[in-house]
């Protein structure tokens, strides 16, 4: 999976969505990819066969209802409680997989917003009823490290090379944590070592990849955790 193709795929919620057809709306289209992008992320990175099928089949489920949550209040609320559970999933998908961090802050960062949405919806309908939210909510400080974490993930993608995102996906469909020059240099066979070399102190500088300390064959690099 290309690194942080995520920001290709997921558009931003807009406000003032037509229900009478929700297939044109922004917010549709917006659910759509991101149930995707849960489904490809998720494939590429979780090994538990149990979680990976929880997580997709959730996804699915929070996607089919969503149509009819956009006419119902009390199905919008049960929608609610659904976004809530996948993040939390996501977040224990986040602690058990390799992948790098910013893919799953990424993924619970739309869900956050789409929970957003519906909170908005719920409110307009049956603003009686709607309960203040509990202080278990994620901090604000919190919030917005992990949005800043995600904005600053997003411009070092748009600024690196095919070559340098194809490097990326190279690291995360390796096992190893550790991995050599001539390990990338077998992947580029077309290249020259210091081409590749070049590409990697690029990725180092943005933080996207660190180097060891070693010298020589001795030295590897790794994915930044």
């Amino acid at each position: 999976m290309d690194n942080l193709t995520l920001s290709d795929i997921l558009p931003e919620l807009r406000e003032g969505s037509d229900s009478s057809d929700f297939e044109k709306t922004a917010e549709w289209r917006t659910l759509l990819n991101l149930t995707y992008a849960v489904w490809r992320v998720i494939d590429a990175t979780v090994e538990n066969e149990f979680l990976k099928n929880r997580i997709k089949q959730s996804a699915a489920d929070i996607l089919a209802e969503y149509p009819n949550a956009l006419q119902d209040n009390e199905k919008r609320s049960d929608l609610l409680e659904r976004v809530r559970s996948i993040s939390a999933l996501l977040s224990l998908a986040q602690k058990v997989s390799n992948s790098r961090e910013v893919n799953f802050l990424v993924l619970k960062n739309e869900y956050r917003k789409a929970s957003a949405f519906l909170s908005q919806k719920v409110a307009a309908d049956k603003p009686v009823v709607i309960k203040k939210q509990e202080s278990t909510s994620v901090p604000f400080e919190t919030q917005k490290k992990e949005e800043n974490q995600v904005r600053a993930a997003f411009d070092a993608a748009g600024a690196l090379s095919d070559r340098q995102k194809k490097i990326l996906q190279f690291f995360n469909t390796r096992k190893d944590d550790t991995i050599k020059l001539k390990d990338v240099m077998q992947f580029f066979p077309d290249f020259t070592d210091r081409t590749i070399r070049n590409d990697l102190r690029e990725l180092c500088m943005k933080k996207m990849v660190v180097r060891s300390d070693g010298h020589g064959q001795a030295s590897f690099y790794k994915l930044r955790r």
